[in-house]
C-alpha cells in the first residue's frame, strides 16, 4: 500500500511517437474497416449502425433530472436534530419578528 504514487515502469501517457507508429500501423487497415462497416450497414445490423451514428453524429445529450422534496441542509449542528418543533417555531417567530 506504501509504494501507490510516483514513477512506475510503463506508467503515464504513452509517448506522442508511440501513438503516431500505431496510427500508421493501422492506417492500411481502414479500407477493409470501413468496407466491412458498410457490409454490416447494408446488412440492417444494429451494431454498425449504432456504431456509425455514434461517430457521426456523436452521443445524444444526456440529461439527469433531480427530483427532491426537501432541500439537503449541509453543515448543520448535531444538536439540530433534538429540538423540538415548538423550539424551532419559537425561534422562527424570533427570527421573524426582528428581520
Amino acid at each position: 500500500m506504501a509504494n501507490r504514487g510516483g514513477y512506475r515502469p510503463n506508467s503515464g501517457r504513452k509517448p506522442k511517437a508511440e501513438e503516431l507508429r500505431l496510427i500508421e500501423t493501422l492506417g492500411p487497415l481502414e479500407p477493409l474497416v470501413l468496407e466491412n462497416l458498410q457490409r454490416g450497414i447494408e446488412a440492417m445490423d444494429f451494431r454498425f449502425i449504432k456504431l456509425y451514428m455514434q461517430y457521426y453524429y456523436g452521443l445524444p445529450k444526456r440529461l439527469i433530472v433531480l427530483e427532491q422534496e426537501e432541500p439537503i441542509a449541509k453543515n448543520l449542528p448535531a444538536w439540530l436534530d433534538e429540538v423540538s418543533d415548538d423550539d424551532l417555531k419559537t425561534v422562527s417567530d424570533i427570527v421573524e419578528k426582528n428581520s
